[in-house]
């Protein structure tokens, strides 16, 4: 097995009403907590929530709630702004993948005078502000990661942004926060979890351990879909989704995501297109490509998807992974085609130029060019 380095940067909390925590592990980094959320986690309650725990452990909260679907550089600047201005001591990141990833730009470049690609050109290295984060989609992919992803203004293209190392104090995972979300939305939040834990036993820095962790978290999430889907009222399958996503972060945190991840940044950041949506359609076209790679990882990972045991490894097998994404996908109802999320073929033009810019690319099983990249963006269309 190859060399890897092993690093949880901070403390994980999974369950259900752990979020009233918040306060306790806040008030150990400072009294001034800026925390950054987005409009819709604002109208569902669940800044309030944070904000009230914080302020019963003796916090002074100011809150940044400008972020929806089309927030970008220029409005992580302007919450920045407001981190240097109120002197905030730590960030508390509250909402989706997006809405965290400018919660930790903030808190890494708070300390700095200069705006984010200034101090990214400059490689200072200042300590950054104690980072908290509320996930309230049940997942983030970099959780246990040093970069995140945001949109560049002007060009709408996504830009991936370095962080240092231990930035992360405390993570809370609270299954409840992702209850309200609608059934759709929230399969295919399970479904973008699913694709990058494919991606990750897929990738080439992959080892043994990350594919145990990658493998079962895959299992847990076909089975939350469907009892999502059964029975959407239900709290434990989501509970459960939330422990499965969890452990796609950790396998994450030693493998990496490829052309699906790529893709789906590269369509959010360039069209607003919920990286969920575009993931859950990718999952399917994604297998069918490496169906002539790493054929005994496409026998476990079709068992995963809810294949029946599978002794051979040959072409008949690796296909079963695609057909099982398929029957899954069909279970939800969800978007199976790139042209029901409003993209046209010019589009994904751009879209596969964008997503070739990114280093995960290179960790793909077989080297793919921009081309070949646009050519799986055509099948999915």
């Amino acid at each position: 097995m190859q060399d890897f380095v092993f690093h949880v940067p901070g403390q994980i909390i999974l369950g259900t009403d752990t979020v009233s925590r918040i306060g306790s592990l806040a008030s150990l980094l400072g009294g001034r907590a800026m925390i950054v959320t987005e409009s819709v986690v604002r109208d569902a309650g669940h800044a309030d929530k944070v904000r009230e725990n914080l302020e019963s452990s003796g916090l002074t909260t100011i809150v940044f709630d400008e972020f929806d679907s089309s927030s970008d550089s220029e409005i992580i600047e302007r919450a920045l702004g407001l981190a240097r201005a109120s002197h905030s001591q730590l960030v508390v990141g509250v909402g989706g993948m997006r809405a965290l990833a400018a919660a930790r730009v903030v808190a890494a470049f708070a300390p700095h005078t200069r705006e984010i690609q200034q101090v990214m050109q400059m490689g200072a290295s200042v300590t950054p502000l104690g980072y908290l984060e509320v996930p309230t989609s049940c997942r983030n992919h970099v959780l246990l990661r040093d970069y995140c992803v945001i949109t560049q203004s002007g060009t709408r293209q996504p830009l991936t942004i370095k962080l240092p190392s231990g930035l992360l104090k405390a993570a809370i995972l609270d299954a409840k926060l992702a209850a309200g979300l609608a059934t759709k939305s929230y399969c295919a939040i399970l479904l973008d979890t699913i694709l990058a834990a494919v991606e990750g036993i897929l990738s080439t820095k992959s080892n043994q351990l990350s594919d145990t962790l990658l493998l079962q978290s895959i299992t847990i999430l076909r089975e939350s879909v469907e009892q999502v889907v059964a029975q959407p009222s239900d709290l434990r399958p989501r509970a459960r989704a939330t422990e499965a996503a969890f452990m796609c972060a950790l396998g994450l945190s030693i493998s990496s995501q490829g052309i699906g991840g790529a893709v789906a940044y590269a369509i959010n950041s360039r069209f607003d297109v919920p990286k969920s949506w575009t993931s859950t359609v990718m999952l399917p076209y994604l297998l069918d490509y490496f169906e002539g790679t790493r054929p005994e990882k496409l026998r476990r990972i079709a068992i995963a998807l809810g294949e029946r045991e599978i002794e051979e490894t040959g072409p008949r097998s690796m296909h079963r992974a695609g057909s099982a994404a398929r029957r899954l996908l069909a279970r939800t109802a969800l978007p199976a085609r790139l042209r029901e999320l409003d993209l046209t073929l010019d589009d994904l033009s751009g879209v596969a130029d964008a997503a070739s810019d990114f280093e995960m690319i290179a960790f793909v099983p077989v080297p793919i060019s921009t081309q070949e990249l646009y050519d799986i963006l055509k099948q999915a269309y």
